[in-house]
């Protein structure tokens, strides 16, 4: 059984993300935001499938949502951005419809595609 963990990922002196190993889920929340608010989910998927990269899945962003005034202490000491915007998630609840992050009150909710938000790259490890 995995040991659940939260730590600073840093390739030499560059600093790659959070690790994160909670319940089962093992990922890297990157540094940065990979889009501002100036897309929506559609556009943002397919910026995700053009770099090669995934953001949060529903299970991912519950195992952060627990950990996540650690997760932004390490981001904020190791010079990334924090998690403190609304944030896309890959978990689609309808053909309209998706879950996001809201960081304000740190809770998942429901909201409608066409609408804007930004993204964070999440790797599966």
């Amino acid at each position: 059984m995995n040991n659940p963990f939260i730590k600073p990922s840093c390739d030499g002196d560059i600093f790659t993300g959070v690790e994160v190993n909670v319940g089962g889920e093992y990922f890297l929340i990157a540094p940065y935001d990979l889009s501002d608010k100036d897309m929506n989910w559609k556009d943002t998927m397919r910026l995700l499938d053009l770099t090669n990269n995934k953001t949060f899945t529903y299970k991912q962003i519950c195992a952060m949502m627990m950990f996540r005034e650690e997760i932004n202490a390490i981001m904020e000491e190791y010079g990334g951005e924090p998690l403190d915007k609304w944030y896309w998630t890959c978990a689609e609840y309808s053909p309209y419809g998706m879950f996001f992050y809201n960081a304000h009150d740190n809770c998942l909710s429901g909201y409608f595609k066409e609408l804007t938000n930004y993204c964070r790259v999440v790797k599966t490890l």
